[in-house]
């Protein structure tokens, strides 16, 4: 896609069974905390999360350097994780709507 689209498009285009992985560092290379990016993707997700079946976040840097970033706030109501095998294999799992975290089921 080279044209920008508005979400309700794209989310229109969707079907309610579509699952969305999201591939970004959420501001972790960086290394700072940016309170509107977090309120600005909090209020993204829970658009997408109406629309589609499932979400994960792959981030492709390490766990230890999310640490007071937005990451770190992002991964509070995202499944996210490092982008390693064991990340990857735990995002598909929520894709296939099978990761849990203790009793409670990520959708």
């Amino acid at each position: 896609m080279v044209n920008a689209q508005l979400m309700d498009e794209v989310l229109a285009e969707v079907g309610e069974r579509a699952v969305v992985l999201i591939v970004s560092d959420a501001g972790a290379a960086r290394g700072n905390f940016d309170a509107e990016r977090v309120k600005q993707t909090q209020e993204w997700m829970e658009r997408l999360k109406q629309s589609v079946r499932y979400t994960a976040w792959l981030n492709p840097m390490p766990n230890e350097s999310w640490l007071y970033t937005t990451a770190a706030e992002i991964a509070h109501f995202v499944p996210m994780f490092e982008m390693s095998r064991q990340g990857m294999n735990a995002a598909i799992s929520v894709l296939r709507g099978r990761y849990g975290v203790g009793d409670k089921m990520y959708r």
